[in-house]
């Protein structure tokens, strides 16, 4: 993890988990097959959102109920599927981090090779924004 900063934070939530088969494609063009019986909870969040394409089988996170899930296979416009095979309880509706400071916007950077411009420009105006005074903690989930 490259340094943590509260800066900006985006949080989205978990739409859908399923349970996969071994040998099954994740996401558009099964770029990611699994190697075994895998729970994939999908996220609404998409490159249509501002979560770079670029980040599409690059090990990026995303933090949910304490834990880093790897994102696998690609990121669609308006989704991306995250790995949480390792949490036990997962659900519709759980607040899911997509950016700040477990996610630092550092690394989403250094993960899709681009210029951090890229990533903090990239959230499209369809994101609703809360804007926080400074030493107000805690977001909108």
């Amino acid at each position: 993890m490259l340094k943590r900063s509260n800066t900006l934070t985006l949080f989205s939530r978990v739409t859908l988990v399923r349970t996969l088969p071994d040998n099954h494609g994740v996401s558009h063009n099964h770029t990611y097959i699994t190697t075994a019986h895998t729970r994939v909870a999908t996220i609404g969040i998409g490159f249509g959102d501002g979560y770079l394409h670029y980040l599409s089988n690059t090990g990026a996170c995303v933090y949910l109920n304490n834990s880093y899930c790897p994102v696998p296979g690609r990121v669609t416009m308006d989704q991306v599927m995250v790995d949480v095979t390792h949490l036990k309880d997962v659900k519709p509706g759980d607040g899911v981090e997509i950016m700040g400071p477990n996610v630092p916007w550092q690394e989403l950077t250094a993960r899709a090779h681009t210029i951090p411009s890229d990533v903090i420009t990239s959230i499209s105006a369809r994101v609703p924004r809360v804007y926080r005074p400074s030493g107000q903690e805690g977001g909108t989930r």
